[in-house]
């Protein structure tokens, strides 16, 4: 299936939710009284991951563009899945790794964070 990140067109590509992260931003703090107090957001992260297998040179074409361009997590960018759903999503790790196959392909792995809007 294709995939389109921002400019960037990829020639194989699936965008799959995470399903096994779960996150909290909430702080646990002990009250004066021994009880738990309980502070922070209610913020649910919605994460994809994109597993790439593409030629070498869209390897490095993409990982140029997501350090570069998008400053890693510093920029939204619009990605579209396969089935044409346009999603408003950020680069959510802080690193890329590139994998090199057999025959001039790349596997990457990438995490996606889609920016939910309240």
């Amino acid at each position: 299936m294709a995939l389109t990140i921002g400019p960037h067109v990829l020639s194989r590509g699936q965008l799959t939710p995470v399903k096994s992260k779960s996150r909290s931003y909430q702080t646990a703090d002990v009250a004066g009284d021994g009880s738990v107090a309980i502070s922070g957001s209610s913020i649910v992260e919605r994460l994809y991951m994109m597993r790439c297998k593409i030629p070498q040179a869209e390897a490095t074409t993409l990982t140029r563009y997501i350090e570069n361009s998008l400053r890693f997590k510093a920029e939204t960018v619009q990605v579209i899945d396969g089935f044409g759903v346009t999603r408003t999503m950020r680069y959510w790790d802080g690193d890329l790794d590139t994998s090199v196959g057999g025959g001039g392909f790349a596997d990457l792995d990438l995490t996606f964070r889609e920016e939910v809007m309240p």
